[in-house]
C-alpha cells in the first residue's frame, strides 16, 4: 500500500498483536477486513464512509456484493455501448471517404466521354 492509504487503512484495521519488535500482526478476520477496506476503496468510497460502513452491525456484505456487481455490469455496458459508438464513427468516416473518392473518379469518368 502507499503510505498515505497505509496510514489511513491503519485507522480502519487494527493489528491481533503487536511483537517485541514493533511488527503488527494480523488475524484472519483482520485479512478479511482488509479485503473489505480494498473492496470498497475500489468501488470509490472514501475511507471515512468504509469506516462507517464497517462498523454498522446492520450491514449487509452480500447485498453490498450484488449491488458491486450491478455496477460493473452497467459499466461494461456503458463500454461496450462507447466502443460500438466508436467503430460506428469510424465506419461512417471511412465510408465517407471512400464515397468521396468514387465520385471523383466517376466525375472524371463522365467529364472525358462528353
Amino acid at each position: 500500500m502507499r503510505p498515505l492509504r497505509r496510514k489511513a487503512t491503519a485507522l480502519l484495521l487494527r493489528p491481533t498483536r503487536t511483537t517485541d519488535a514493533g511488527y503488527r500482526i494480523y488475524g484472519a478476520e483482520q485479512v478479511d477486513t482488509l479485503q473489505q477496506i480494498l473492496f470498497f476503496r475500489q468501488m470509490g468510497l472514501p475511507l471515512d464512509t468504509i469506516g462507517r460502513v464497517l462498523s454498522d452491525p446492520a450491514f449487509d456484505r452480500s447485498d453490498a456484493l450484488r449491488g458491486h456487481l450491478a455496477a460493473l455490469r452497467a459499466e461494461e455496458a456503458a463500454l461496450e455501448k462507447a466502443e460500438m459508438l466508436k467503430t460506428i464513427g469510424q465506419l461512417t468516416l471511412e465510408r465517407d471517404f471512400l464515397m468521396k473518392q468514387a465520385h471523383e473518379k466517376n466525375k472524371g469518368v463522365l467529364l472525358r466521354r462528353r
